[in-house]
């Protein structure tokens, strides 16, 4: 057992709360104790352009890069995957939430 997991468990909810969500939810893979950790934390920040960043969506089409311009449904399709990944959060979630933050881009078009 290694010194961090023998932390109290409001020192490591401290920690990571401290770190973007994805990574916390990251730090199940550590050990069997440390795999339900991340859904306990109190403080929840979700920012669309670092979700965009660390999933997997469709690669542009040859005229989208062509013209620089991502269409309108890819645009929508990532934002549904965000509030997907929110729900699967939220759904996960034990306990109270303190905090919650979201920080998204607007668009009037949809």
């Amino acid at each position: 057992m290694d010194r961090i997991s023998k932390l109290p468990v409001g020192v490591i909810e401290t920690i990571l709360c401290l770190l973007p969500i994805q990574e916390a939810a990251r730090t199940s893979i550590l050990s069997k104790e440390w795999r339900y950790h991340w859904i306990k934390i109190p403080k929840f920040v979700f920012i669309e352009d670092q979700f965009q960043e660390w999933t997997r969506g469709p690669k542009p089409s040859a005229i989208e890069l062509r013209l620089n311009k991502p269409s309108k449904r890819k645009d929508m399709a990532k934002r549904c995957r965000f509030f997907y990944a929110i729900y699967q959060v939220l759904l996960m979630h034990e306990g109270p939430i303190h905090d919650f933050t979201l920080s998204m881009g607007v668009d009037t078009s949809y």
